[in-house]
């Protein structure tokens, strides 16, 4: 049977960010949130816990309204009602479980973003009393299952058996990074707001999100790291390869399995989403690895720019066909780590080296050519997530616009910047690469509202996109999408604020960050779930 097409052409157009254009934009973004939570309580409406987690099940559909709830200022559309953040609070209550899972904690379930995970509804339900300002409701027993699933990851090896193949143990969607994030945010509730949790529930937590532990579980994920990449290069010696861009002969300094014999690069499985999450702690505790992390990324840029901005789904390759691009595997993930690298002024400017820039051009063009996949609109496999990276890049540069020069300056003694792709006249990529990446998301993410089950007509679209196997849920259909949207709303509503502010004062202020709208945008921003890019912010 003949496969179609894996992504369309990209011919859209890309709006100008002008007052007048964004608030178009806002507009239409802010009714898609709307009629997409309308269409999910319609078609897709609460019922019991399905064991699909957050991932695929109604989980991350709740997770998605308790994002909604945090941004919901920035989410009216004209002629609405404005919905206060306790109905999305209501909606995501009606999804979560009040009582434990019946699932048993197990290596391989150690992310709440497994199926069948006992720490998904857990989880939910902290985050949700979190929310609500009722942390004194918590069960103990979710604390608890939180504490045994730390201990059990703190015991294990980089590798374990489950269904039915020796897989990775590190990973995002099954293993330790997906824990650590999940602690990195609680942890935030309870150093920003004091009193937040009783003595009773400090007492628990002394096991889940205490320095020492959360130290303890870094060192384990490194550790891991350190063995998949001298194991890694093992492999490729065997072979007869090497890493692409190696350039000093060394080991890459860190891998992660994800099947045996195969060290993944993607979001999802691999490389870009564990360095993400351990970006996201704090400094003290990864200190001592950060030249590791620099240098691996450095062997993640050389691929890119090797294989023309795509990122291949692992090291050695599984079979010869196509690079995907999407987030779970391919050029996106790496997207979306530079942005995270980004967002930590000091490493950047320590570690940075010319392909970094470099690899950042490439694989915006690559993603921006290849990433209206056939698959859909999700944030996985998808047009929603393709997007995101783009997102994500411009709040980084748009928080510090001068990262990307002042790294150049730094480097090796350069007195001037000097364009990546060899024209030191062309200030472009400096001051106007921010507004370039917001347009190219802002244009994807409007084309994803022609795809299913948003768009309920689909034959009235162009192009023919799946309907996604899980068409509500928060990584594979509109959840998802919606949330992605929504982040869109806030960024745009901070660039609206932003131009205010200069045509106010007739020139660009870098007191624009002082400005109250500037900053609640901000702290609404909550980045990618399960990845970040805007700092751990207590919503995963």
């Amino acid at each position: 049977m003949p496969h179609g097409p894996r992504f369309y052409k990209n011919t859209l157009p890309t709006p100008e960010i002008t007052r007048e254009s964004l608030q178009e934009i806002l507009a239409e973004l802010q009714t898609a949130v709307h009629d997409g939570v309308q269409l999910t309580e319609t078609k897709h409406p609460a019922g019991e816990d399905d064991g699909r987690g957050i991932f695929t099940g109604d989980l991350g559909i709740a997770l998605t309204y308790l994002r909604l709830a945090h941004q919901s200022s920035s989410l009216t559309p004209p002629n609405h009602n404005t919905r206060e953040p306790a109905e999305f609070h209501t909606l995501a209550h009606s999804r979560i479980p009040d009582k434990s899972s019946p699932h048993d904690l197990a290596i391989g379930l150690l992310s709440p973003l497994a199926p069948k995970s006992p720490l998904a509804s857990a989880t939910l339900r902290i985050l949700y009393h979190l929310s609500t300002g009722t942390a004194r409701d918590i069960l103990d027993a979710d604390l608890v299952i939180l504490s045994d699933a730390v201990k059990m990851a703190l015991e294990h090896g980089a590798t374990a058996v489950y269904h039915g193949h020796e897989l990775g143990a590190d990973e995002v969607l099954f293993g330790r990074a997906g824990l650590l994030w999940t602690l990195l945010n609680i942890r935030r509730w309870e150093v920003e707001r004091e009193g937040v949790f009783d003595e009773r529930q400090k007492g628990l937590l002394d096991g889940i999100s205490a320095d020492e532990t959360v130290r303890k579980l870094v060192e384990v994920i490194v550790r891991a790291g350190q063995e998949g990449g001298a194991e890694c290069q093992r492999i490729l010696e065997r072979k007869g390869e090497s890493l692409v861009g190696d350039g000093d002969g060394d080991v890459i300094p860190l891998m992660w399995v994800w099947m045996k014999g195969h060290y993944g690069l993607g979001w999802a499985h691999g490389l870009t989403g564990i360095l993400s999450i351990l970006l996201s702690a704090p400094s003290e505790f990864l200190t001592p690895h950060l030249p590791s992390i620099a240098a691996t990324i450095k062997v993640l840029c050389n691929t890119c720019l090797a294989e023309d901005g795509h990122l291949p789904t692992c090291i050695p390759p599984r079979s010869s066909r196509s690079h995907l691009v999407q987030i779970c595997h391919g050029a996106p993930a790496f997207l979306s780590l530079m942005a995270c690298a980004l967002r930590n002024r000091e490493f950047f400017l320590a570690h940075w080296k010319p392909e970094w820039t470099k690899a950042i051009f490439r694989a915006v063009h690559r993603v921006w050519e290849e990433g209206l996949l056939t698959k859909g609109g999700g944030l996985c496999h998808g047009i929603a997530g393709n997007a995101w990276p783009f997102l994500m890049l411009y709040n980084a540069l748009d928080e510090d616009p001068d990262v990307l020069r002042d790294a150049w300056m730094l480097y090796d003694g350069l007195e001037l910047p000097v364009d990546p792709e060899g024209d030191p006249e062309d200030e472009y990529f400096y001051h106007r690469l921010a507004d370039d990446v917001l347009s190219r998301g802002l244009a994807m993410l409007r084309h994803a509202r022609k795809t299913q089950p948003y768009n309920q007509v689909p034959e009235s679209s162009a192009t023919e996109y799946r309907l996604p196997d899980n068409p509500y849920s928060l990584f594979e259909g509109l959840a998802g999408t919606v949330c992605a949207w929504s982040e869109a709303c806030v960024a745009i509503r901070r660039r609206l604020r932003k131009l205010e502010l200069r045509d106010e004062a007739g020139r660009r202020k870098r007191s624009h960050n002082l400005d109250a709208a500037v900053g609640e945008c901000r702290k609404q921003e909550l980045g990618f779930p399960f990845l970040g890019g805007s700092g751990v912010t207590g919503l995963l």
